[in-house]
């Protein structure tokens, strides 16, 4: 008997019967996986990234370079923030631009 049929005269049974055919579907598939040896798998080894490090560079310490450029951001920002709250309240003209180009240029020489 294929499967399809053995579900169809399932579907037939009252709910009573049905509840009893899956329990013993049930009860005869735990006894299949008990009789089974459980498979072992060896522990995965994960590298020691620590200890790689200290082989390849030794003792030396590093910064923290994602905090060294979070505080140069933040720095930066507050520069950026304060030239703009310390600049002219009218924007220059190109004369004015020019002028003052000409004399930092001037003061490089």
């Amino acid at each position: 008997m294929n499967a399809k049929v053995l579900l169809e005269r399932v579907k037939m049974l009252p709910p009573l019967e049905r509840r009893r055919f899956f329990r013993g579907v049930h009860k005869l598939e735990e006894a299949i996986e008990s009789q089974t040896p459980p498979r072992f798998k060896r522990p995965v080894r994960w590298p020691d990234a620590a200890e790689r490090r200290r082989k390849i560079f030794g003792e030396k310490v590093f910064p923290n370079m994602v905090l060294a450029e979070r505080y140069q951001t933040n720095r930066d920002q507050k520069l950026i923030d304060q030239a703009l709250a310390s600049g002219p309240v009218t924007p220059l003209t190109k004369k004015e631009m020019k002028a003052i180009r000409d004399r930092v240029l001037r003061g490089k020489n």
